[in-house]
């Protein structure tokens, strides 16, 4: 269709033989294709295991427009929010194959991977435990092609000719859970999670043995094991119930999830973190989760404007503010060993507190919020605490 050299460059593909041979798709209705000669085809594949609704759903079309129309795009970093970002993640957490999911929204199936990486090896941090930063996978094995579903794969070709890209992956057979036992039992102390696909997509659609996801969460139980489910190709009704989880009898911490939830039509992935997770490392805790865990705070929202305010509410905001901006690039400099040093604050916070935590911004009342070094929220117990009045402390 062009007279220029080759210049998309294609994933998985031997690039030396694409110029020339390239099959251009130019329209779908349903479950079929057509190309730019006017051929048909029937698409089994569902293109890249994705168009569970099939093609040309015009209603899917004319809602898309309306929202850009209305509000095309917007952050929901901090305490910022969209009407169709949370719509979406109350329908998810009615679905999800965890109780009381939190959502966390990704571009993709490939970046809700890396974020399940992260969240895993992140919520043992704040349990007090980093040595546990290794992940197990398995053979046969497909999780995306970022840094972790790369490091994570168990397909060979997949995974040579990258080097280290994340360190501390160990893989077991994808049909022998007496083999994840064993390194269970030699590395249980250092595992932060075993990472596994309900059926093997990529890796040869492999069903798993009878019994095999059974011993699998035993396993895990029995060492404290965080366990993640990769349902980006089985969710969204591929195995029969919303999620392969549910027909396999899985209960996970994590899952993945991409492809189907919107059948293509835009790329949008997410994790769905169960109460273990979502109460440590989640949105009901004082720590971020996921690639939020480096984002800037936001700053507290200003006080009113009416006549009841009082100058000093106004000096304190004014100082919480500036003491906001400026300590915001110095922050994000700081490694968690160097001066700030949040890691003991939050165990001394988690040890007193037996209740979820409650949000606690600054506020003109108290430009510090409720309990040092923690920028989101705060526990009840801070407020009783000799701690809790210490500003952090700078060498």
């Amino acid at each position: 269709m062009t007279k220029h050299p080759q210049r998309l460059w294609h994933p998985f593909a031997d690039m030396a033989r694409v110029p020339g041979r390239e099959l251009v798709l130019v329209r779908g209705e349903g479950a079929w294709l057509e190309d730019a000669d006017g051929g048909r085809y029937l698409d089994a594949t569902a293109s890249l295991w994705y168009c569970n609704v099939g093609y040309g759903r015009t209603e899917l079309a004319d809602v898309a427009a309306a929202q850009m129309r209305e509000l095309a795009a917007y952050s929901t970093f901090g305490h910022y929010a969209n009407r169709p970002a949370l719509e979406l993640a109350d329908r998810l957490a009615d679905i999800a194959p965890v109780p009381d999911a939190a959502v966390f929204l990704t571009t993709g199936g490939s970046d809700a991977v890396e974020t399940a990486g992260k969240m895993a090896r992140r919520y043992w941090q704040l349990r007090g435990e980093p040595q546990r930063t290794v992940l197990v996978a398995r053979s046969e094995a497909y999780h995306g092609m970022n840094a972790y579903g790369t490091s994570l794969a168990g397909i060979a070709a997949n995974a040579a000719g990258w080097g280290t890209l994340i360190p501390d992956v160990v893989h077991v057979p994808h049909d022998d859970a007496e083999a994840l036992e064993r390194v269970f039992t030699e590395q249980g102390e250092r595992i932060a999670a075993f990472i596994g696909e309900p059926v093997i997509g990529a890796g040869g659609v492999i069903p798993p043995p009878d019994g095999y996801w059974e011993r699998i969460q035993a396993a895990c139980r029995a060492d404290d094991v965080l366990l993640i489910a990769d349902e980006v190709i089985t969710g969204y009704g591929r195995t029969g119930p919303w999620f392969a989880c549910e027909r396999y009898g899985i209960h996970p911490d994590l899952v993945t999830t991409a492809k189907g939830l919107t059948s293509g039509y835009l790329p949008l992935g997410a994790v769905l973190a169960g109460p273990r997770v979502a109460t440590r490392c989640g949105p009901r805790t004082p720590a971020c989760s996921g690639t939020a865990t480096r984002t800037r705070a936001m700053p507290p929202p200003a006080p009113s404007r009416s006549r009841t305010s009082t100058s000093s509410s106004a000096r304190a905001y004014a100082t919480a503010s500036a003491r906001w901006s400026r300590s915001w690039p110095a922050r994000s400099r700081r490694s968690s060993a160097s001066r700030w040093s949040r890691r003991p604050a939050r165990r001394a916070c988690s040890a007193r507190c037996s209740s979820p935590p409650t949000p606690a911004r600054p506020t003109p009342a108290s430009p510090t919020g409720s309990w040092p070094n923690c920028r989101t929220t705060a526990c009840s117990c801070a407020a009783s605490s000799a701690t809790a009045s210490r500003s952090p402390r700078r060498s």
